[in-house]
């Protein structure tokens, strides 16, 4: 059971006094059982595009390592996690762009122009205006620096026994339209 990502506004946890983790879910509307590359990701997209950029085998590593410590399959390897979380990365980025529309209901193209950069506290100290900017910062970068194509074909490579055989698709040639 997880939530899709781990914003503060969603989760929380903390030790108690024993030194025992606590933790549970705020925002229960979000949480459902999901794949667990996918709420990385999904917490990944929030953070700074450079640090992430920095830290994102480090990170992969952190989780890798956090779930053999708590007993978890030894199946879990740093490059499958790196892959899958790649990949959900390339698959859901393009959404981003729909954060486009949110922002423009939010304010104004003219008052977007005039914003800075994204220090600016239009964006900073407003939560929605920063959630859907980082998100299109760290997609965007991920698209430019991270090979998440390439990651994808090797995948492919290795799991071509699930792919069924087909002959590509050829589109039909239709007739052409008469004007009247």
């Amino acid at each position: 059971m997880v939530h899709s990502n781990l914003a503060a506004d969603n989760a929380w946890y903390w030790q108690d006094d024993k030194g025992e983790l606590q933790c549970g879910l705020l925002d229960w509307g979000g949480a459902s059982h999901q794949n667990v590359a996918k709420s990385t990701l999904m917490s990944w997209t929030m953070a700074e595009p450079e640090m992430l950029l920095e830290h994102f085998d480090d990170l992969a590593q952190a989780f890798v390592d956090g779930v053999k410590d708590a007993d978890g399959p030894p199946s879990i390897t740093f490059e499958e996690f790196k892959t899958c979380v790649s990949i959900c990365f390339a698959i859901t980025n393009p959404g981003c762009g729909s954060n486009v529309m949110q922002l423009m209901k939010i304010m104004p193209k003219a008052d977007w122009a005039k914003i800075k950069d994204r220090w600016d506290p239009v964006v900073n100290n407003r939560f929605l205006n920063r959630n859907y900017t980082c998100a299109m910062r760290v997609a965007l970068m991920c698209w430019k620096k991270l090979p998440l194509y390439s990651r994808f074909q090797e995948w492919k490579k290795k799991n071509e026994h699930w792919f069924p055989n087909k002959k590509p698709f050829v589109c039909p040639e239709f007739p052409e339209a008469k004007a009247k």
